[in-house]
C-alpha cells in the first residue's frame, strides 16, 4: 500500500531533522550544567518521536520505498550513534532508542522478506546486506551496550529477532555470510562457529522462542567475552 503524501512529507522532514542532530555537537565526556539538561533532552526527544512514527507506519504496512532510502540510514545511524560507537554517540545510552530502531528495521525484515528468500523490495535487500547485519554486530559489540540492563536486553531482543529472520530468508547462506564477512575478523574459528550454530539452532523453532533462545545466548556470548578480554572486540 503506497503511503499518503502528508506521512511521506513528515519522514522527510523529521529524516532530514534526525540527521543534524545525530550529527550535532555533545560531547559526553565534558560535565553538563544542570541548566543544560533540559536542552539536551530535547533531540532525543525529537528523536524518539521520530522512531516512534517510523513504527507505527511500518506496523500500518505504509512504508513507501522512495520515501524510506534516507530513513533506512538514519535509522542505522541512530542504532549504532545510541550505542556510543567510537565514543562519538549524539545521545548516549539510550536503549529506548535503539529498540525503536531495530523494532522498525525488524518489522521492514518481517514485511518485505518470504520464507524462500526472496525480497518484495530490492532496495531494501541491497540494504540489509550492506548495512543492517553491519550494524546488529556494531552495536551490541559496543562497551556502552550493557546486556545486564534490562533496556538494553530488550533491545538486544529487537536485533535477535532481525537476525533470525534474516536466517529464516536465506538459510544456510545467510550463516555463511556473517562467518565470512563479519565473525572471521571478529572471532576465532571455534567461537565464530560457535556463533553460527546458535544461530542455526534458535531459526529451527518459533520465532517466540528462538528470539528468547538467541537473546540469553547474545547475552551469555558478550558477557564472556567481556570478562575474558576486558572488553568485547570492536567490529570494524
Amino acid at each position: 500500500m503506497a503511503m499518503f503524501g502528508v506521512e511521506k512529507d513528515l519522514l522527510v522532514y523529521f529524516s532530514r531533522e534526525v540527521q543534524l542532530d545525530l550529527s550535532g555537537d555533545e560531547s559526553p565526556g565534558r560535565e553538563v550544567e544542570a541548566n543544560e539538561l533540559d536542552v539536551q533532552q530535547q533531540p532525543r526527544d525529537l528523536r524518539r518521536a521520530y522512531f516512534t512514527l517510523i513504527g507505527a507506519i511500518v506496523n500500518a504496512g505504509l512504508a513507501h520505498v522512495g520515501a524510506l532510502e534516507d530513513v533506512f540510514m538514519t535509522l542505522i545511524q541512530a542504532c549504532v550513534a545510541s550505542a556510543g560507537v567510537d565514543g562519538a554517540s549524539a545521545s548516549p545510552d539510550d536503549p529506548k532508542a535503539i529498540k525503536s530502531c531495530f523494532g522498525s528495521l525488524r518489522e521492514l525484515t518481517r514485511q518485505w522478506f518470504s520464507e524462500d528468500g526472496t525480497c518484495s523490495v530490492p532496495e531494501f535487500e541491497a540494504f540489509a546486506r550492506q548495512h543492517l547485519v553491519q550494524a546488529c554486530f556494531t552495536t551490541i559489540l559496543q562497551p556502552s551496550f550493557d546486556v545486564n540492563e534490562l533496556q538494553y536486553y530488550g533491545a538486544l531482543g529487537e536485533i535477535a529477532l532481525v537476525l533470525l529472520l534474516l536466517a529464516h530468508a536465506y538459510g544456510s547462506e545467510f550463516l555463511e555470510y556473517i562467518r565470512s564477512e563479519y565473525l572471521h575478523q571478529l572471532l576465532s574459528p571455534d567461537l565464530a562457529q560457535e556463533f553460527v550454530a546458535h544461530i542455526d539452532q534458535s531459526a529451527a523453532v518459533s520465532l517466540k522462542a528462538g528470539k528468547k533462545r538467541l537473546s540469553a545466548f547474545l547475552k551469555h556470548f558478550l558477557l564472556r567475552m567481556r570478562s575474558s578480554s576486558g572488553s568485547p572486540p570492536t567490529a570494524a
